[in-house]
């Protein structure tokens, strides 16, 4: 059964939500969410996750029911997003496995490439991880500061955050833009812990649209020097239509590094988890697996 919780920091909260596991002895499994999106949104895998894991999934600040600072304004890297995962991580005082999906399995990267021992093993959905040559186009973007031009940075200043209920934001998302391959039980996760109640009873996106924006204008362009220094188990999964992780970007990591296993979902969007759950508890079990052989 999926249980909300608070764990404070000097700021604020990050609101976090578990899934205890039937397996008294069983290891502990961290999922970071997307940007934009929360932990709540992925409540139908991490729950059959929690047949094997301890299942713990944090709102990064910003989104869901997290209360820390979140000025787009001072947001410069995603350092602080690895940060709040360090922490939250420490209380375990044990290595864990981390997975995540695209924004969310980029900063669990990151947290392994800097804090190797606290982790045992890692699954990328559908990651941001960009070939290296586009990342490196990005890299002089942002030194030019025109990280504001980037197409994926003016839509999501563009995303209206207020609505007059619940179902009017519903009817307007369901089968469009990126939810057109998401069920109804997805988008209602989704907005179940990613909506704010107003005075007037309006609703609110608790992902302020400017913040999501920031998050993409910052994107890290040291992604693949990280990834050279990861070495305990890894797995990506993909989408085969993936508009963040395409060819060249498989292969080169590949090459990076030659025990990470990839697979590739045929006809995945970047929204493989949505589209394809049981692919991957099946592959993120297999990790599980596999680690246990070691």
């Amino acid at each position: 059964m999926m249980q909300r919780k608070e764990f404070p920091l000097a700021t604020g909260n990050l609101s976090y939500l578990y899934w205890e596991s039937s397996l008294p002895d069983a290891p502990i499994l961290h999922f970071a969410h997307a940007n934009g999106m929360n932990a709540q949104t992925y409540q139908q895998l991490l729950a059959s996750l929690s047949s094997h894991f301890h299942v713990y999934a944090i709102d990064f600040r910003g989104h869901g029911f997290s209360t820390l600072p979140a000025n787009p304004q001072q947001l410069q890297n995603w350092n602080v997003f690895q940060q709040d995962l360090f922490t939250f991580l420490q209380r375990f005082q044990q290595p864990v496995y981390l997975a995540g999906h695209s924004f969310g399995g980029v900063v669990s990267l990151l947290l392994t490439k800097t804090y190797p021992e606290l982790v045992k093993a890692l699954v990328l959905y559908d990651p941001v991880i960009l070939p290296i040559h586009l990342s490196l186009g990005w890299a002089l973007i942002k030194f030019f500061h025109q990280t504001h031009h980037l197409g994926l940075v003016k839509k999501a200043k563009k995303r209206r955050s207020v609505w007059a209920s619940v179902e009017a934001i519903k009817s307007a998302y369901q089968g469009k833009g990126m939810f057109q391959t998401w069920s109804e039980t997805w988008i209602e996760d989704y907005l179940q812990g990613g909506l704010r109640t107003l005075a007037d009873q309006q609703v609110q996106l608790s992902c302020d649209p400017h913040w999501e924006a920031q998050i993409f204008a910052t994107l890290p362009t040291r992604t693949w020097f990280a990834l050279s220094k990861i070495k305990c188990p890894l797995s990506v999964v993909y989408g085969a239509n993936s508009n963040t992780f395409f060819d060249p970007a498989p292969t080169q990591l590949q090459r990076r590094c030659p025990h990470a296993k990839l697979v590739a979902i045929a006809g995945g969007s970047h929204f493989i988890p949505m589209e394809s759950p049981e692919i991957l508890r099946k592959e993120t079990l297999s990790v599980l697996h596999n680690t246990v052989l070691l």
